[in-house]
């Protein structure tokens, strides 16, 4: 039961060789320090940033696969997140 392609790929902005991670904070600034963090223990660049509705926050990746920072957001404790590897849409 997940989301039709179309309905994940109006969330991102169509990139070949970029990945891109949304995740929902809610309110808290701790937790965007946690996410950004995470991200950057695994050695990955974070491009750009940006807020696409209210508690939710896009990053746009130096890699071209996210997996492996995902389930280590998810290891921490994060569980409203989206991602997509870089690609054709």
């Amino acid at each position: 039961m997940g989301q039709e392609p179309n309905e994940i790929s109006s969330e991102f902005e169509a990139d070949s060789k970029h990945a891109q991670i949304l995740i929902g904070l809610g309110e808290s600034l701790q937790r965007f320090d946690e996410v950004r963090d995470i991200i950057e223990s695994t050695g990955v660049e974070i491009l750009s940033v940006d807020y696409p509705s209210p508690g939710k926050v896009r990053f746009k990746l130096n890699v071209s696969d996210m997996r492996v920072i995902v389930l280590r957001l998810i290891e921490a404790g994060f569980s409203t997140i989206k991602g997509i590897n870089a690609g054709k849409f």
